[in-house]
């Protein structure tokens, strides 16, 4: 849009869809299908590149958060020893938790309190429409660092980040996010608001822009 200024008047943006699932799993239940503890809460981080994804800023928050808060990070572990490093010299390794590449993000995503994705440059975000589709609250970077906050509201159905790379707003946002009623009201309208971004409903739009032109 920077560039092509005119590009609103001449396209519509129809983003990725995502599957509902019949039914929201139970947190708890998860958590003991995957092995994770019952006495913690969970973060949740997807990536695989986690440079450019934002992991160093979601370790440094870790740092001054409660003891008790554990991170799970999950992807392509290519980059993984030089973080586990990384979480060594900040003294937050025995509750980082590096999976791997995983079959069951989706198990993962309905065990976790909240997913944490303060990227700096995602064109879409696709697994932050995963986690709000298992009423998971996400925070995620503003929409000029990952393009599906353009279409989110801020404290209405997730938590948007102004810099992704500010470790003490991350914390902030952890922390605000992971109280139990903000907990609920964001997890809640981010089921909702998800719900309207199935393929379902993606398929229509698709056709009456087809009808359309």
């Amino acid at each position: 849009e920077t560039y092509y200024p005119h590009i609103r008047r001449m396209a519509q943006v129809i983003p990725p869809g995502v599957r509902i699932p019949v039914f929201v799993s139970d947190r708890q239940a998860s958590r003991r299908s995957v092995g994770w503890s019952l006495d913690s809460q969970w973060l949740l981080f997807v990536a695989n590149d986690y440079q450019r994804k934002g992991l160093t800023t979601v370790l440094q928050a870790l740092q001054n958060l409660p003891r008790e808060l554990q991170l799970a990070v999950v992807g392509q572990n290519r980059q993984q020893a030089r973080f586990e490093a990384l979480a060594i010299n900040l003294g937050v390794a025995s509750r980082v938790h590096f999976l791997g590449p995983r079959q069951d993000v989706e198990l993962l995503m309905s065990a976790a309190d909240v997913l944490v994705h303060p990227t700096t440059e995602d064109s879409f975000g696709m697994v932050v429409l995963e986690a709000m589709s298992h009423a998971v609250p996400a925070v995620v970077s503003g929409a000029q660092y990952c393009g599906i906050s353009a279409g989110l509201e801020h404290l209405v159905n997730a938590w948007i980040l102004d810099n992704p790379l500010d470790s003490h707003d991350l914390k902030q946002a952890i922390e605000k996010t992971l109280e139990p009623s903000m907990h609920i009201s964001l997890g809640q309208q981010a089921f909702a608001w998800a719900s309207t971004q199935d393929w379902k409903h993606l398929a229509l739009s698709q056709e009456a822009l087809y009808y359309d032109v």
